[in-house]
């Protein structure tokens, strides 16, 4: 048989906030028995990309793991690739932070393996053309992506056995395609059927190049996706896959991306367009999209040419999820705005570092110091997993998106410091206590305009256009996002739970399900739990309430809505007085009382101080008709980002002046005082999700 190459490449990563015990039991079942296995196989090359978190916790937490896979490095099995730090989507962070990520990584291995990364990994394999000039910029020269990328510029799996070139502007950069039938087949199949997918590619010759086929994937799924860790470790399958692998390398030959490359040609030129992963195609997609888009797949694949078909499908692509949840764009433009303060106070720091004097100064080596901070807390807030959801939790984990909010909060807070420290001798001193700054700005990217108050010890962002709401409130002592909550929304997998499917079906003798074909439900009665919000949730969301309205009916949002103040225009202006700042909002709507409408203004007033922990939120509700209006029922409402349920405080409650909440894990307390005995409802806004 003609000689194959096997390059074979593991992607593991561990996103910013997740809980320690979580990541350990990961390493117990995929990442230590993967990395010993392979140890013990040393003619077996192999490539791998770990993540700048997980990296850290590696050298924290189990420091003999990273010795083993420098002992592997040094004896020339393995290969380290670099990436995004932090995990980043690369073609939707700054070009500043693109090539600071990659950096940073590329430091962190040539330091510890006395290696210099040659190739990288593209976090979720999302791809947009413009990205060969940063990378190559960054010192990489090749990089991995699926198969499904080059498939849709039409080439066939006859074409991908090896790798192409690509270009933007003068910056060429190699690229390799995933197998995605490897991919599907480990380790899913038997060793020995894996081994036949190779056997059919030795069928195949080109000039000057040696076939090979790349199989790059998550390391998670050997021991830690659903069933993998008995089906990989106990009953052998890595041991025999790679076994075979020792016994056939006459003709298939492992190897690492970089001495394959040195060997042998590319296949030619590439064009790429914008892509991921097939099943990211269909995630992105709204969700009714997303449904047919699943079932025109699964008649493609029925179909005797359904592969030659489904090359051609495209559904959404990454940046689809911005538009998809208003979350996950909140999140974003966050992001987005965090990094124009800290690079803005960088070129600050820069240009005043020019000064005579100023460069080896104290306030210099601070400003360096805080600049540093700033930076790798910006980069950790870009960690991919918060911004998008597909068959992982992803957006629909609030600590996850806590943490991301957190960084990116403290990497405002440290830029903040480095500009007073900047401006300390060009402010007049009467200016140093000053009220706080209001903005006017179209935060969102929707059309119109938010307003966003930021103070010592606060931030406000609240949307006049879309019911006067506050949908971000940060403390920023504790780095805390006050407001992280997220909208219930319709997914496509809930109608699976709502038919009651369940992953119940024996696997076949010779093969284990992969996780994108399981339907597994977690809990009992999620059924009961799918309701639908048709609003985001906020807070100063202002209801006025059918009489008969239940609190369950409400926490299912299935009640009788008799105002139009949601999601409406209210106007707004500011005032400062001293150091404290007023917004006024003001709407005069209709409101239904029985068969009849009024007339009705609400108008809500937010006050805050520069370097209080308060607001101070003062309703007026005026009715305009010349009848009366005695049966309201106003009810403004606020969601808070607790991280657990309080069985003992997550009850309605009558005539109350004051309600108060610390939350045991976060710690934060938050206390809400009322100018007259009040009824309240309250309840844990809960999602069911993949």
């Amino acid at each position: 048989m003609n000689k194959v190459h096997f390059l074979f490449g593991i992607h593991i990563h561990q996103p910013i906030g997740n809980l320690d015990g979580v990541i350990e039991n990961a390493y117990r079942q995929s990442y230590e028995p993967l990395l010993n296995h392979l140890f013990r196989h040393p003619q077996v090359r192999w490539n791998l990309h770990c993540t700048g978190p997980l990296w850290e916790w590696l050298d924290a937490r189990h420091p003999e793991t990273v010795e083993k896979i420098g002992a592997m490095v040094s004896r020339n099995q393995l290969e380290l690739l670099s990436g995004g730090y932090y995990e980043p989507i690369l073609p939707v962070i700054p070009d500043a932070d693109k090539l600071g990520q990659i950096q940073k990584l590329n430091r962190y291995l040539q330091s510890k393996f006395q290696r210099a990364p040659k190739g990288m990994w593209c976090a979720e394999r999302v791809w947009e053309p413009h990205l060969p000039k940063t990378i190559r910029e960054a010192g990489m020269e090749y990089t991995i992506l699926d198969d499904t990328h080059f498939a849709a510029t039409g080439l066939t799996p006859d074409h991908l056995y090896g790798y192409y070139k690509t270009q933007e502007q003068h910056d060429l950069l190699d690229v390799f395609p995933i197998s995605k039938d490897l991919r599907y087949a480990i380790p899913f199949l038997t060793p020995e059927k894996t081994i036949e997918i190779f056997k059919k590619a030795s069928a195949k010759s080109f000039p000057g190049a040696l076939p090979a086929l790349t199989m790059a994937d998550d390391g998670e799924k050997f021991g830690l996706w659903p069933n993998t860790h008995q089906w990989v470790y106990e009953e052998g399958w890595l041991e025999k896959f790679l076994t075979l692998l020792d016994e056939n390398s006459d003709w298939l030959q492992t190897s690492t991306f970089s001495d394959y490359r040195k060997n042998n040609r590319p296949l030619g030129k590439i064009y790429l367009p914008a892509a991921s992963y097939f099943e990211m195609w269909e995630w992105s997609l709204p969700t009714a999209a997303s449904s047919e888009f699943e079932e025109i797949v699964r008649q493609t694949n029925n179909q005797e040419n359904g592969s030659q078909i489904k090359k051609f499908l495209k559904g959404g692509f990454w940046r689809n999820f911005l538009s998809k949840y208003s979350e996950a764009n909140n999140l974003y433009q966050k992001m987005m705005r965090v990094s124009e303060k800290v690079h803005r106070s960088e070129n600050n720091f820069k240009k005043k570092s020019k000064r005579k004097g100023f460069k080896d100064s104290v306030e210099s080596q601070s400003c360096s110091y805080l600049l540093e901070k700033s930076l790798s807390a910006l980069w950790a807030g870009q960690c991919n997993c918060s911004y998008w959801h597909g068959i992982f939790g992803g957006l629909y984990l609030p600590l996850l998106r806590q943490a991301v909010y957190a960084k990116l909060i403290e990497a405002e807070n440290l830029s903040e410091q480095v500009s007073a420290i900047l401006q300390k001798n060009e402010i007049k001193k009467e200016k140093d206590i000053s009220c706080p700054t209001v903005e006017w700005v179209d935060f969102d990217t929707d059309g119109v305009a938010e307003v966003i108050v930021e103070s010592n010890s606060q931030n406000l962002y609240l949307a006049p256009g879309n019911g006067g709401v506050l949908f971000e409130w940060d403390f920023k002592p504790a780095h805390m996002n006050v407001a992280n909550v997220l909208t219930r929304r319709p997914e496509s997998y809930h109608k699976k739970i709502l038919q009651n499917l369940s992953s119940d079906k024996p696997a076949a003798s010779d093969s284990i399900a992969s996780i994108h074909d399981i339907v597994q439900v977690k809990e009992k009665g999620l059924e009961n739990l799918i309701s639908y919000d048709w609003y985001p949730r906020a807070s100063l969301i202002d209801h006025f309430l059918h009489p008969h309205t239940k609190e369950s009916s409400f926490r299912r949002c299935q009640y009788g809505e008799q105002g139009d103040f949601i999601l409406q225009p209210y106007d707004c202006a500011s005032k400062k007085n001293g150091n404290s700042l007023s917004l006024n909002f003001y709407r005069q709507g209709l409101v239904w009382i029985g068969e009849d409408r009024r007339e009705i203004s609400v108008r809500k007033i937010v006050q805050c101080s520069n370097d209080d922990n308060t607001l101070k939120i003062t309703y007026a509700i005026t009715n305009h008709s010349f009848r009366m209006a005695n049966e309201l029922w106003f009810a403004p409402e606020f969601n808070f980002s607790f991280s657990v349920p309080d069985l003992e405080k997550d009850k309605s409650f009558t005539g109350l002046k004051e309600w108060a909440r610390t939350d045991p894990y976060l710690f934060f307390g938050l206390r809400i005082g009322f100018s007259e005995n009040t009824d309240g409802w309250i309840f844990p806004l809960e999602t069911v999700s993949n």
